[in-house]
């Protein structure tokens, strides 16, 4: 009986943990509205390189996520630009959910 408990539980937990990290995407911030956002297109030459920039190990429940939070970590940076290099997908092997993971390169434009 104890061992259908804790099996019960750790579902529960593991439910828990899900749920809060899909629901986790990332939110484009205020600063972040102001960055542009180029795919399959390199940046002006007017554009000063700021650096690499990518999402966290955990990645993002969404393709916007992941463009929200590479905006966002250019706008911290000072930049006004991001140029994104790729978008992978990588999916959970116990329940088959996809997250996804993506970096490119951090400017400001002039």
């Amino acid at each position: 009986m104890m061992k259908i408990i804790m099996k019960s539980l750790n579902l529960i937990f593991l439910t828990i943990i899900f749920i809060s990290i899909i629901g986790c995407a990332t939110i484009l911030t205020k600063e972040g509205k102001f960055v542009k956002l180029f795919v399959k297109q390199e940046a002006p030459s007017n554009a000063e390189f700021l650096g690499d920039i990518e999402t966290s190990f955990l990645g993002e429940p969404s393709v916007k996520g992941v463009k929200n939070y590479l905006r966002n970590k250019t706008a911290k940076m000072g930049g006004n630009l991001v140029v994104i290099d790729f978008i992978d997908v990588t999916y959970n092997r116990n329940d088959g959910t996809k997250m996804y993971s993506g970096d490119g390169r951090a400017y400001r434009v002039k």
